[in-house]
Parts: structure tokens; sequence; C-alpha cells
């Protein structure tokens, strides 16, 4: 069974071919959906919050562009009808079932506020079955958990998601839509998950650069964990010289 690393190399593999887009999509969706048959993979995400189309979001994988949430949708909940333009996302069931309802814009979206959208198609995302995103105008969607249970499902993708500006939700009946506000990035992530020893390494320097900052100072106390090495997820030599931190206003 694949884990998330080999996935992970695998996708990042594809994804840098010189292949046509969808060919590249359709081959990664294979491998997702071979990592849906994981039962365990709840339990090495992170829960990073809601979104503006989820009632829960967990962070799976993320290296640079590359990532992996696991998109969740309490019992018989409806998204509003929404798009996150180029950010286009392979889908693939974990548990539950999400139906997709598909939909076109058919105007020039030139006209602030305005929106003239059809219903094209519905799909369902069942457990291991996948669904790639189609580029605007068909990109609108909506996500329904038709389960009394909660509906859990992967996402990936390989670009930066939208702005709060440039997420859209839209009124069909009414001819409208607005944008959601929504700040995507603030829960997809800007670092690497999981974490090498390198940006563990990074996250602990910036912290010493903070914590200068803040007029914070390092004493040396007889603890024999070292900083360093416990930063970089290795246990390395025991020290009596890792640095504590305590405020200098104290």
């Amino acid at each position: 069974m694949i884990t998330v690393r080999e996935f992970a190399k695998e996708a990042k593999d594809i994804m840098l071919q010189s292949a046509p887009l969808p060919e590249k999509q359709a081959a990664v969706a294979d491998i997702l959906s071979e990592l849906s048959r994981r039962d365990d993979l709840l339990s090495l995400a992170v829960p990073v919050g809601h979104s503006d189309a989820t009632t829960s979001t967990f962070m799976l994988l993320r290296n640079g562009t590359m990532g992996v949430m696991i998109a969740g949708f309490a019992p018989h909940y409806q998204s509003p009808v929404h798009e996150h333009g180029n950010f286009w996302v392979i889908a693939c069931g974990y548990r539950g079932v999400d139906r997709w309802k598909m939909y076109e814009r058919l105007d020039g979206g030139t006209k602030p506020g305005y929106s003239e959208v059809r219903f094209v198609e519905e799909r369902v995302v069942a457990p291991h079955t996948t669904s790639i995103m189609p580029p605007p105008p068909r990109a609108i969607h909506q996500h329904n958990n038709i389960t009394a249970g909660e509906t859990l499902e992967l996402l990936f993708s390989y670009n930066e998601p939208l702005g709060p500006d440039d997420r859209l939700i839209y009124d069909v009946e009414g001819n409208a839509c607005w944008p959601s506000g929504f700040k995507l990035a603030g829960i997809y992530g800007q670092q690497n998950y999981p974490s090498t020893w390198r940006s563990r390494l990074s996250e602990a320097t910036s912290s010493y650069a903070h914590s200068i900052k803040a007029g914070i100072k390092a004493v040396r106390r007889p603890v024999w964990n070292c900083a360093i090495c416990m930063a970089m997820g290795s246990i390395g030599r025991p020290t009596t010289k890792a640095p504590v931190w305590e405020c200098s206003a104290a």
C-alpha cells in the first residue's frame, strides 16, 4: 500500500513531466485513488479548520505548490455554489459520498456582481473514485453530502490557491455573484508538511531571530537536550549548553 511520502514523490514526478496537463492529472488521479485505500489518513493529517465550502479541513501533505487536503462535509451539508478559478483540484472519495453539481458561466464576467450560470451535470464522488475539476468557465460547483454521516474527500492540487477576492460565490437563480472573502491559503499552509529537518531548523532559527527582536535573551543552564538537534529531528549528542529562554524584563 502506498505511503504519503511515496505518493508525494510520484505525484511530483508526474507533474514535472512535459505532458499535457489533463494527462498528468489523470495519472495523479490513479495514485490518489490508491492512497485513499489507507484507513489511517486522518491520523496523519493536521486539522486546519473549515473553509467557505467545507465544514472541516485537514492538511495531509504540503510541498511547495503541491498539496493534499482532506475535506470534510457534515451530514447532508450543501456548500454554496462557488468556484476558485484556475486553482484546479483532483478529488477522490475517502468516506461517505459527495455529489458535485457542476455549472457553467455564460456571461463574460465584466459586470460586477452579475452572473449568468447554468447547470451542466452531476458527479458522484464515492470512496476511491476520482473527479478532476474542469477549467473555467465550467469550474463552478457545489458539494452535496448525500449521506447521514460525515463525508471525507481527498483534494489534490499543484498550484497556489486564489485570494479571498477571487473565490466567487454564486446565486444561480438570482444571477448574482460576489467574493467569498475566504483566504484558503490561510488554512492551506505556507510550510511543508510533513516538515523536513531543514524546515524545522529554519523555523527554529526564525524563532530565535524573533526572540531577539522581542527583547528576550538566551541564558545557558544544564539541560540535556540540544535545541538544534531537536529541531533537526535527530537525537544528537547530549549537551549542557542548550539555550533556555527567559524574558529579559523578568
